[in-house]
């Protein structure tokens, strides 16, 4: 997230810059989240067709992404 516009970047940085702009920080959140909750649905999606051919790790991101998606409406 980008906090400001004179972030430095990286996810770790001093606390108190996570306070520079909560409006713009909420704003990115409901920006990316639809997309991202997309990106979770077409990878289920892709992972429950090619059932067969993952191999564990896949399989386990795909479990892990089933679990998040079970607690967003539709």
């Amino acid at each position: 997230m980008v906090t400001s516009e004179r972030d430095w970047g990286g996810w770790r940085v001093p606390g108190a810059e996570y306070d520079l702009d909560p409006n713009r920080i909420e704003r990115q959140m409901i920006v990316q989240t639809p997309i991202l909750v997309k990106l979770l649905r077409d990878f289920v999606q892709y992972a429950d067709s090619e059932a067969k051919d993952l191999d564990e790790n896949l399989i386990t991101l795909a479990q892990t992404a089933r679990r998040v998606l079970d607690g967003v409406p539709e």
